[in-house]
């Protein structure tokens, strides 16, 4: 996985005191940052073609699916 070898070049690299869970909890939360994207996007993406229309619509999905896929949303406190 990509967050375990990430973290994993941080402490071979001197980053001490940063356990594998805080790393799995910091990439959760800024998967959910990555949301606005697709918003802040729009205007440059070209929705006047099927391309641009089909690439808007991928990255949407995926950001949305690594949120809901990563049980981020349990990070955030209840209301």
């Amino acid at each position: 996985m990509a967050v375990r070898h990430w973290h994993e070049a941080l402490c071979a690299n001197g980053v001490r005191n940063y356990s594998y869970d805080e790393a799995w909890r910091d990439y959760r939360l800024n998967l959910m940052m990555l949301l606005f994207l697709p918003v802040e996007f729009s205007d440059i993406l070209d929705g006047s073609n099927a391309r641009g229309k089909q690439l808007a619509t991928m990255v949407r999905e995926r950001f949305f699916a690594s949120v809901l896929e990563t049980d981020a949303l349990s990070l955030l406190p209840s209301l």
